[in-house]
C-alpha cells in the first residue's frame, strides 16, 4: 500500500490525513472562508498529533 493514503497504521497514515487537513485548511484560506478560531483549532490539532508521535 502507499504512504499517505489513510489505512496504514504509524507515520504513513498519519502523514496522508496531515496532508488532508492541511488541504483541506488551505482550501478554506484560499475561499476566504477560513476563521481566526478555524485557524486555532487546525493548529491545535496539528500540535495534538505531533505530540503523540513523541
Amino acid at each position: 500500500m502507499e504512504s499517505g493514503k489513510g489505512h496504514l497504521d504509524g507515520r504513513a497514515g498519519l502523514t496522508g490525513g496531515l496532508r488532508r487537513l492541511g488541504a483541506a485548511a488551505l482550501a478554506l484560506l484560499r475561499r476566504g472562508t477560513l476563521r481566526d478560531t478555524d485557524i486555532e483549532a487546525v493548529i491545535a490539532c496539528f500540535t495534538r498529533i505531533a505530540e503523540r508521535q513523541r
